[in-house]
């Protein structure tokens, strides 16, 4: 008698196709959002005519993304082509519109720190005081401080920080931004300033910062 085997073969396994790792939300909205620039950038410079169509597009692309961050890159698009009225009116429109936000207000006193025209910055920032909670004050002030030193007057600039210091005495940080500024200028105030870190500041950490910037 003759036996017979059938041979029974296991099928080949198949898996499923690989896939891309999911996109973030917060990615994706970048990534719109950097289209939507783009897209404004080129109707900026070959639209018809160009500031309308840039503007156009502007009010479209704002129900589709960060309404505070579209309107702080439109205004970087209009300065860098030299169209100051409509980056200034967009200027206006931003601090109206988020004049709970310390960033729109830095960006309008820059821009006038950067045009020369520092009397508008120093009125710009006195509104931005008025209009902003009080726990943001000394981010605005310093910044502007900082913006006086490379933009328009570093004595203004050191006045406004040496008034922070009078008020807050132990922010060991405000005391570093003030000695990173005056640093270079003339020796009294360079003893001013290690004097008041040591003694105003009250604690350890003070004299360890001063020690460590003139050792």
């Amino acid at each position: 008698m003759v036996c017979t085997h059938t041979l029974h073969t296991s099928p080949t396994p198949t898996f499923p196709p690989p896939t891309s790792p999911p996109t973030s939300p917060h990615r994706e909205q970048q990534e719109k959002f950097n289209v939507w620039v783009a897209y404004i950038n080129l109707e900026n410079n070959y639209g018809s005519p160009p500031e309308h169509a840039a503007m156009r597009l502007f009010q479209r692309a704002l129900p589709y993304n960060n309404g505070k961050k579209l309107h702080l890159a439109m205004i970087g698009i209009l300065e860098r082509s030299g169209r100051t009225d409509l980056a200034q009116e967009t200027l206006r429109a931003a601090c109206k519109k988020y004049a709970s936000s310390a960033k729109v207000w830095l960006r309008n006193i820059g821009y006038a720190m950067t045009h020369s025209d520092e009397a508008t910055a120093r009125r710009i920032m006195d509104r931005a005081l008025a209009a902003l909670p009080t726990r943001k004050h000394v981010k605005v002030i310093t910044q502007t401080a900082l913006l006086e030193f490379r933009e328009g007057s570093p004595e203004r600039g050191r006045s406004l920080l040496e008034a922070l210091l009078a008020n807050h005495p132990k922010r060991t940080d405000l005391w570093s931004v003030y000695i990173d500024q005056v640093r270079f200028v003339r020796v009294g105030i360079l003893l001013w300033v290690f004097h008041g870190g040591l003694v105003c500041g009250r604690n350890g950490c003070s004299q360890r910062m001063c020690v460590a910037t003139y050792a």
